[in-house]
């Protein structure tokens, strides 16, 4: 199988586990806590993917940089959240630093996917 339809292959399941996470949402209102995103839920599958992908783009260390990255935000998200106020409570943070995140490595995963296009 061709590093094309392995990417293919790896987008249809993103897409078709956010899918089913939206609908079990949707099914399950009273169930399905209101503050989680069904992106929430995929962030360590995004991670993984943009592992995958990252490596068979390039040999050098491209993974390495991107939690890199991300660990450059999460620091930012963390002055950003905390200047100015004495006090902010830990699921706030956390909900702010997650959503972040998912932000962070979905841009991360398409620019890995443009990448591995244009380098295979």
């Amino acid at each position: 199988m061709g590093w094309t339809n392995q990417l293919l292959i790896q987008i249809l399941t993103l897409i078709l586990l956010y899918i089913i996470l939206s609908v079990l949402r949707m099914i399950s209102k009273n169930n399905w806590p209101t503050w989680i995103h069904p992106l929430d839920v995929l962030l360590p599958v995004l991670i993984v993917m943009s592992a995958i992908v990252l490596s068979a783009v390039s040999v050098r260390p491209l993974f390495i940089w991107a939690v890199t990255l991300w660990l450059v935000i999460g620091v930012g998200v963390v002055w950003r959240t905390f200047r100015g106020r004495q006090l902010v409570r830990y699921r706030t943070f956390l909900l702010i630093y997650w959503r972040v995140s998912d932000l962070v490595w979905l841009v991360i995963y398409i620019l890995a996917i443009i990448g591995a296009i244009i380098h295979h």
